[in-house]
C-alpha cells in the first residue's frame, strides 16, 4: 500500500510539475525547495532528470533512510552540486553558481 502511494504522489507530481512550467512558461526553474515527509529524494531525482535542474535544491533529509541518503549525495556530487547538509535537511547548489570557473 505505501509503495503504491508513493507511486502515485511521484506521479501527480511529475504531471504537476511539468504542467505548471508549461502554463507559467518556465524553462527553468532557479530555486526548487522540497518537503513531501518522505519521498524528497525522489522530487530531486526527477527534478535533476529535467532539461534544466534547479540551480538550489533544498529537501529533507531526516526522514530518507541511510541508502537513500547516501545515494542522494552521489547523484548531487556527480552533477556538479556542492552539499551543505545538517542533521535534517539538505542544501545542494550547482557548483558554477559561486565558482563560475568550475565548469559543468
Amino acid at each position: 500500500m505505501a509503495n503504491k502511494l508513493k507511486n502515485l504522489l511521484i506521479s501527480i507530481y511529475r504531471h504537476a510539475g511539468f504542467h505548471i512550467c508549461e502554463e507559467c512558461n518556465l524553462s527553468e526553474i532557479g530555486i526548487l525547495v522540497i518537503d513531501t515527509e518522505g519521498f524528497d529524494f525522489e522530487i530531486v531525482k526527477y527534478a535533476l532528470a529535467m532539461r534544466s535542474p534547479p540551480s538550489i535544491i533544498h529537501f529533507e533529509t531526516i526522514h530518507l533512510n541511510r541508502s537513500d541518503r547516501l545515494e542522494s549525495r552521489k547523484i548531487l556530487s556527480s552533477r556538479h552540486y556542492c552539499i551543505i547538509e545538517s542533521e535534517t535537511d539538505t542544501l545542494a547548489y550547482q557548483s558554477s553558481l559561486f565558482h563560475p570557473s568550475e565548469s559543468r
